[in-house]
């Protein structure tokens, strides 16, 4: 831990832990507003990405569950890194995801499971300009597993000793896995689950500035590197016998301040190259590009909920480029 530098620093640090417990209480005050989307399971490309604080320091041995609602619109399916070119395809998902933090070896680990719920409908074009088709379908997406591992900056720490932490520089490793489970037919054209696994990796990247986790003046900057890698799907619609994606890869970031105790707010932005799709080993020359922007705003509702709201688009893309918008709206009960 590091060291605070003069009595000034000590009484103040103190006073100000004294008015936290006073309001919610020491251990309380920092899950409730950090813990909102913490470990995020899902990746939406239309313009939030995970979101801001994502991935930041929490106390170890605590539980984690978090109600999440997307209203997406725009090309992309659930699956993620799966699109439909210029479909206009409307998705209301919910997500419920659980996660445990733990220590090994003085790092945070958390281990997280997460099962979303999909209602879908789309225009989709025919090809040839023979106008469109409507397709649907609602049923449960790709269960999701993942963890994350602390390697630089994110030690495992009780509640009282976060709370006495200086933070500075995090680094850390995601690793999520999307099931091949779910409603699926190869004889529709939207499906809510997949027939492949898609695997993430991430390297989230935090700066902060602030004197402890629970500062009201708390600022982070992020950078999030990330690469998805998907399974071939053997059973594809559209009369192929497999289809097969090369790796997407993304790089999100957001500017996040506190605006007191309980709130903040974020604006940011993600970028997204690659994702080539092929059928039966022949190209479809469709490589992604595009970039997306957001805003996001974080509150504590009382000592164990916090919520956060975000909302994004694409404001720039290729051709073949990812296109649309996202609202998500995220709760947290930490106990």
């Amino acid at each position: 831990m590091k060291k605070i530098r003069s009595l000034s620093e000590v009484r103040n640090f103190n006073l100000s832990l004294m008015r936290g417990i006073m309001h919610l209480g020491l251990r309380n005050i920092i899950i409730a507003v950090i813990a909102v989307s913490l470990m995020g399971a899902a990746k939406a490309y239309a313009g939030a990405g995970v979101g801001p604080r994502s991935y930041l320091l929490l106390p170890k041995d605590i539980n984690l569950l978090t109600a999440y609602a997307f209203v997406q619109n725009g090309d992309q399916l659930v699956d993620p890194g799966a699109r439909i070119p210029n479909a206009d395809i409307d998705a209301y998902i919910v997500m419920l995801q659980y996660t445990r933090t733990f220590g090994v070896n003085g790092h945070l680990i958390a281990a997280f499971a997460a099962q979303p719920y999909a209602d879908i409908t789309a225009s989709v074009p025919l090809e040839g300009s023979r106008g469109t088709v409507s397709a649907s379908d609602t049923g449960f997406g790709g269960t999701i597993l993942g963890a994350v591992i602390g390697l630089v900056g994110l030690p495992a720490l009780s509640g009282k000793e976060l709370a006495e932490y200086d933070p500075d520089f995090q680094l850390g490793l995601v690793g999520k896995v999307t099931l091949p489970t779910g409603s699926y037919d190869s004889n529709k054209i939207i499906n809510a689950g997949s027939n492949r696994l898609v695997g993430i990796l991430e390297l989230p990247i935090t700066y902060i500035i602030g004197s402890s986790i629970a500062d009201p003046n708390l600022t982070t900057f992020e950078i999030l590197p990330a690469i998805a890698v998907f399974s071939d799907n053997t059973d594809p619609s559209g009369g192929a016998s497999t289809t097969e994606q090369k790796p997407l890869f993304t790089c999100e970031a957001h500017v996040t301040r506190s605006l007191n105790r309980t709130t903040w707010g974020s604006i940011g932005g993600i970028y997204n190259y690659g994702g080539e799709t092929s059928a039966d080993g022949v190209g479809n020359n469709d490589r992604r590009e595009s970039l997306g922007l957001g805003a996001s705003v974080g509150f504590a509702v009382n000592s164990s909920i916090s919520v956060k709201i975000s909302y994004g688009g694409t404001v720039w893309r290729n051709d073949k480029g990812m296109d649309g918008t996202l609202f998500r709206f995220i709760s947290t009960f930490a106990f």
